[in-house]
């Protein structure tokens, strides 16, 4: 993956993880409209019973960390 593609995928997960739950499938389907490959990379993080914002949150530095560790 490269670093321009999580960055795509980070906001995506924000923008879902802000928003009220009734609302994230909607916001989901929108943002990821015309690109199915993204919505297939972010469902492994939208599994249901993740906790939320704190797996999410944790994945976005657990990425991040590996950039920062690479030559």
């Amino acid at each position: 993956m490269t670093p321009e593609r999580w960055q795509q995928i980070k906001a995506v997960l924000e923008e879902v993880d802000s928003a009220p739950a009734e609302q994230r499938a909607g916001i989901l389907d929108r943002l990821c409209q015309g690109d199915p490959e993204l919505r297939r990379e972010l469902e492994p993080f939208l599994a249901p019973g993740d906790g939320g914002g704190t797996f999410i949150h944790g994945l976005i530095g657990q990425q991040a960390a590996s950039w920062v560790r690479q030559p």
